[in-house]
């Protein structure tokens, strides 16, 4: 499931709540771009993160993609960040994606449910569900 928020706020506060999941079948995490999800892999599997969880130190990889073992600055993946961010990375995609216009710029959170195509009968359906904030 995905879910985009209008607000920023809206995302932190429900992440700072995210905690209360523990022992449960689900978990809530943020859903970065190909770039940043790869390079965190990458320092996920890197040897001195490997080497830093088996020696039992405190191993973290924070945003955007930056290793921090003991919190100190071991590796970071994006030393020139800003210029990364003037790339227009769609054109990069290997997928199309499409956005309705008419819906960026409104005062709704849209939750989308993606189905795997081997979980269900009706393979590679998606549903939208759309929910209006009223700013009262």
């Amino acid at each position: 499931m995905i879910v985009r928020f209008r607000d920023y706020i809206d995302t932190e506060t429900i992440l700072a709540r995210a905690y209360k999941l523990k022992r449960s079948p689900f978990g809530i995490d943020r859903q970065y771009p190909m770039e940043i999800a790869r390079a965190r892999k990458e320092l996920y599997q890197s040897h001195e993160a490997v080497q830093g969880r088996q020696l039992y130190q405190r191993v973290q990889i924070k945003y955007q993609a930056r290793l921090y073992i003991n919190d100190r600055m071991v590796r970071d993946m994006f030393p020139e960040w800003y210029s990364i961010l003037a790339t227009d990375r769609l054109k990069q995609c290997q997928t199309s994606i499409t956005y309705d216009k008419n819906r960026i710029d409104s005062n709704e959170t849209v939750v989308e449910l993606h189905e795997n195509e081997d979980d269900s009968d009706d393979a590679g359906t998606n549903e939208v569900f759309t929910f209006t904030q009223n700013t009262r």
